[in-house]
């Protein structure tokens, strides 16, 4: 898991026993790190049994002490997902040691009528202490396990990471945009942590980042780190869309990271892997992907603090890399980044807007990434015809002062004769604005309405619709019914501006199959759900009474394959409302 070696247990053939001998638990904290091979059923990871009587067990579902008939229940969204367990506990034993004691691994206890199965899966570390820990030394074992086997470890929906001396590494509410899939690498002597490489293990062919050079397995990644230093990223859990967010920029996934360094990690050379097979568009013929990093952390891509890094030719059509790339340069704490797609060289571009009233003029600073410089520069004024040209030897921006609001053109070429070519609108600052968004899905067989008007008090407005065919419409409000790419122009006294606005066409319902089981269910009982989607997605899923009040809602990441599992005590009637894609399914429940 992660990198590193994981023992595989199948309950149903073999089990794990350790022979505790003589020693007393009035008290412990215990860790276990699973990932079940499958989502069906509840299943026993491990149960304590002494002098033959099984005290204490813990299911993927719930820990019980089946001799005081305590329960403590959690629901995991997805039981096939890995998963961090802690539990402590304080007890008064009889004074006499046990003749005999096990902890018993994946095998189902062999007295007592429970229902559910042995387990079958992966169980690569269990760590107990004979003593209740406090929550900041809970914290510091959690966190060292979540980057080590790289799974999210969540308190309360927020997520702190603690190295062993107590300091934060990762500050959930200062890193509250980016909550997906957090984990890093790192070494922390004093935990004996020394995490190379790393990967979620929620969707470990996304993304990976290792020092160095990302090998097979963690323990044959030969790079030194230093001590106490520590690389961790999380992502904002957007779409592996890419999306022009920038005129003069090549098209980025929605999809960003924040990576937060500490300790001496800038030191490190990294490579840094992605699944191309997860990206929504394969780069074209004469295109490659870039990772663009920035330095400010803010996530705005501001002039000065961008960086872009070519993917480096491979032979895999599995995965790009970007090697050698160093993190936190500047010593702030946090940089962030995504991934690009373009030609083999881009621009660089920068608008600073010009005002209408009072009239100012703005400034574009340019330049130029990948190729060869010297680079030649030509922005055109279409307006006039007007052209300004200009040769730069590096990669750094150069300034044009004087720019007007207009159409422009800039064309790059370097000294292999690559060429970049771009059309450029300069807005001004003070331009008309609608309300309206950037993206609408138009789903089947209802038309949208678009009311560019909202949100606009400024009197002697015009407006101008184009549509993906080229027509054009002067209301301010049209309604779509075929999607496309759509242009509106808003104009007050020669002041313009210019919002592309992307309509896209809801996809076929997703929903393969369903099955709720069982069903009717006893009002102590578990139900299960299955969906089978058409392609992965996430799901929402939203439980009603017969009165219409909402009384559960779990939500599933991205899958094809989803398995949840319930529990209502009251009898009765209920709906299970299903979201995925924008569609909805509805099941009936019955609790007896």
């Amino acid at each position: 898991m992660n990198f590193n070696p994981a023992l595989f247990l199948n309950g149903f053939q073999q089990e794990l026993r350790i022979d505790l001998e003589d020693a007393k638990f009035p008290e412990a904290t215990i860790f276990t790190v699973y990932q079940p091979k499958d989502a069906y059923w509840e299943k026993s990871l491990w149960y304590y049994e002494i002098d033959g009587t099984n005290r204490l067990i813990l299911t993927t579902h719930r820990v019980a002490d089946l001799e005081r008939l305590n329960y403590m229940n959690f629901s995991p969204q997805r039981i096939d997902l890995p998963r961090i367990h802690t539990y402590s506990f304080q007890r008064k034993d009889k004074d006499e040691a046990p003749l005999q004691q096990y902890l018993r691994f994946a095998r189902m206890p062999e007295k007592g009528n429970l229902p559910i199965t042995s387990f079958e899966g992966i169980i690569p570390e269990f760590i107990a202490f004979d003593r209740v820990l406090t929550p900041d030394e809970r914290m510091r074992v959690e966190t060292y396990l979540s980057l080590k086997y790289g799974i999210s470890v969540s308190q309360f929906g927020t997520t702190f990471l603690l190295d062993a001396e107590n300091r934060v590494i990762w500050n959930g509410k200062e890193c509250e945009d980016f909550p997906y899939y957090i984990t890093g690498i790192g070494r922390d002597d004093a935990s004996g942590l020394d995490q190379k490489q790393s990967a979620s293990s929620y969707n470990p062919s996304l993304l990976a980042i290792g020092a160095n050079r990302i090998a097979s397995n963690n323990p044959e990644n030969k790079a030194v780190m230093p001590d106490k230093s520590y690389l961790i990223w999380g992502d904002n859990g957007e779409s592996l869309l890419f999306e022009k967010e920038a005129q003069g920029h090549p098209e980025r996934l929605s999809r960003k990271w924040l990576v937060t360094a500490s300790g001496e990690i800038n030191q490190v050379k990294t490579e840094v892997r992605l699944g191309v097979k997860q990206l929504k568009k394969p780069a074209n013929p004469g295109e490659t992907y870039w990772l663009v990093i920035d330095r400010s952390g803010t996530g705005k891509f501001p002039a000065g603090a961008v960086e872009y890094f070519k993917a480096v030719k491979t032979t895999s059509d599995e995965f790009i890399f970007f090697q050698n790339i160093e993190w936190d340069p500047d010593r702030s704490g946090k940089d962030l980044f995504t991934i690009a797609i373009g030609p083999e060289m881009i621009a660089e571009t920068w608008i600073t807007p010009p005002q209408c009233n009072p009239r100012e003029n703005g400034r574009i600073q340019v330049g130029a990434a990948g190729g060869q410089p010297p680079y030649r520069f030509s922005l055109i004024n279409l307006a006039d015809q007007s052209e300004r040209n200009w040769v730069t030897f590096s990669s750094d921006l150069e300034e044009v002062m004087d720019v007007a609001q207009g159409d422009y053109r800039l064309k790059i070429t370097d000294a292999q004769g690559h060429k970049y070519e771009e059309a450029l609108y300069v807005q001004s600052a003070d331009a008309p604005l609608s309300d309206l968004k950037n993206s609408y899905l138009l789903k089947p067989g209802q038309p949208l309405r678009l009311d560019a008007a909202r949100g606009i008090t400024a009197s002697s407005v015009s407006y101008c619709w184009i549509g993906p065919d080229g027509s054009k419409s002067y209301s301010p409000e049209i309604t779509v019914s075929t999607p496309g790419s759509y242009q509106l122009i808003l104009n007050r006294e020669g002041c313009e501006s210019r919002q592309n606005i992307r309509i896209t066409q809801q996809g076929e319902d997703p929903f393969k199959d369903l099955a709720l089981f069982p069903n009717p269910v006893s009002s102590d009982g578990t139900f299960n759900l299955k969906i089978a989607l058409s392609q992965p997605a996430p799901v929402e899923v939203f439980m009603y009474d017969s009165s219409g009040r909402l009384v559960q809602n779990r939500s599933s990441g991205s899958a094809r394959d989803h398995f949840l599992s319930g529990k209502i005590n009251a009898p009765g009637n209920y709906v299970l409302k299903l979201i995925s894609m924008g569609f909805t399914r509805s099941l009936t429940l019955t609790v007896e």
